[in-house]
């Protein structure tokens, strides 16, 4: 039985890109008499309520006042007829096979899921750092989550391109109305609160014509620390993942969270001069000094999200307010890691537990903590993290425990004892 998808598309004011990508649409894979597209229009007022569906697609077009994409998507879910909801930006034009790769990858999994689906950047000549900074960090995000072992957490829910059973998502309640930000990860959080899965689809893929600048990545970082604010008040198991709980570990962040938090004067200034210097160093493509800058406006901006959050409420209020009711850390079991990986791997998923104690031959070599925000730990999650961050002290216990040292033949014999613990690299 073929299974039917709804697309949702939320849009705002970006008509002319949205048919382009409508036509994209078009084009898949997936019987096109399967698919009913949604477009909610969201306070547009560029005539974005005139599109008209042309076949093969069929579909509605909604309208609503500027609420936000959370609220968009809301609108269009409860607007859709399939069994399986897809989630598109209006700035994806879907490759052929984006909407069959979905079904695919829930049909692979026993579970309820969430689908999220690749976003690449569209190839061009850009001369903008900012562009290229951004198009990096969507790279790396990607490339984590396609390696081996990759233990899924809600910070990688993405909304531009992902898929959740309807059934799942209206038991899940949808998204938080009240966010404009962040409504991706805090969604990611209940849906492993409820016991479903996180996943990674690559060939869901499709361009991505992201049109973010300096301006918008500065809006969007206050709605963040706007959005932290509620997401610690309503998860506060997230707290220790959260910006909001890291120290200002350098002389300069403290006094830029200060500015926000407590002196708006001295902080409106900072950012006058702050985006005037960022854009004389991007013209003269100072790149080292260009990026100190754009982080710093990017943290001071986050705090500045927090102040509005917390109105007036002091930040060390609300840090009491969120960590004294989070519980003690439990005690872990122990694995000793001698007898190999595989069998490593069996004892962690017999354990069933949040965390673990990683032994070599009765020595210490690191602690796997409970992370609440995350898919459950199994085995298969080991071989991945003992290859690259407990690599080391996976070598320093292997080479104490056989009285080894780290040069000459002792070091071949590490190797040895290591790889039959740890996964080769692919």
């Amino acid at each position: 039985m073929t299974t039917r998808v709804s697309l949702v598309i939320p849009t705002h004011d970006r008509r002319a890109m949205l048919q382009r990508n409508l036509r994209a649409l078009a084009r898949q894979s997936y019987p096109l008499s399967q698919i009913d597209v949604v477009i909610v229009a969201d306070g547009c007022t560029d005539g974005t309520e005139h599109v008209v569906l042309e076949p093969p697609l069929s579909g509605r077009v909604a309208v609503q006042a500027h609420a936000g994409a959370a609220v968009a998507r809301n609108t269009g879910a409860a607007l859709a007829t399939g069994d399986l909801l897809l989630f598109l930006d209006d700035d994806v034009e879907a490759w052929p096979e984006l909407v069959e790769a979905h079904v695919r990858a829930h049909a692979s999994i026993s579970t309820d899921a969430l689908i999220v689906g690749y976003l690449q950047a569209r190839p061009e000549n850009t001369t903008s750092l900012f562009r290229i900074a951004l198009g990096g960090w969507f790279e790396t995000t990607f490339e984590r989550m396609r390696q081996p072992g990759h233990r899924f957490t809600y910070a990688d829910v993405l909304t531009g391109n992902c898929s959740v059973p309807r059934r799942f998502f209206q038991a899940l309640s949808g998204f938080q109305a009240q966010l404009r930000c962040h409504e991706d990860y805090e969604l990611g959080l209940r849906v492993l609160a409820a016991g479903g899965a996180i996943g990674f689809a690559p060939a869901a893929g499709g361009w991505h014509d992201d049109v973010s600048d300096v301006e918008r990545s500065l809006k969007r970082k206050r709605d963040e620390g706007t959005a932290d604010v509620w997401i610690a008040r309503a998860h506060n198991h997230v707290w220790t993942v959260l910006p909001l709980a890291k120290p200002a570990g350098s002389r300069r962040s403290r006094l830029l969270r200060d500015f926000a938090l407590n002196r708006p004067l001295l902080g409106g200034l900072f950012d006058v001069v702050a985006r005037s210097c960022e854009g004389l160093l991007a013209q003269a493509r100072l790149r080292n000094h260009w990026r100190s800058v754009r982080d710093d406006l990017l943290f001071y901006w986050y705090w500045r999200g927090v102040a509005d959050a917390l109105k007036n409420t002091s930040f060390d209020c609300f840090r009491e307010e969120v960590t004294s009711a989070l519980p003690p850390p439990p005690d872990l079991p122990s694995v000793d890691l001698q007898h190999g990986l595989a069998a490593a791997m069996r004892e962690l998923d017999d354990l069933d537990a949040p965390g673990v104690v990683l032994h070599y031959r009765g020595l210490y070599v690191g602690t796997i903590a409970p992370q609440p925000w995350a898919e459950p730990l199994c085995g298969r999650h080991l071989g991945r993290l003992l290859s690259t961050t407990l690599r080391a002290p996976l070598a320093d216990a292997v080479a104490t425990a056989l009285g080894l040292g780290t040069t000459g033949p002792a070091e071949t014999e590490t190797a040895r004892v290591l790889a039959s613990v740890t996964p080769r690299a692919s």
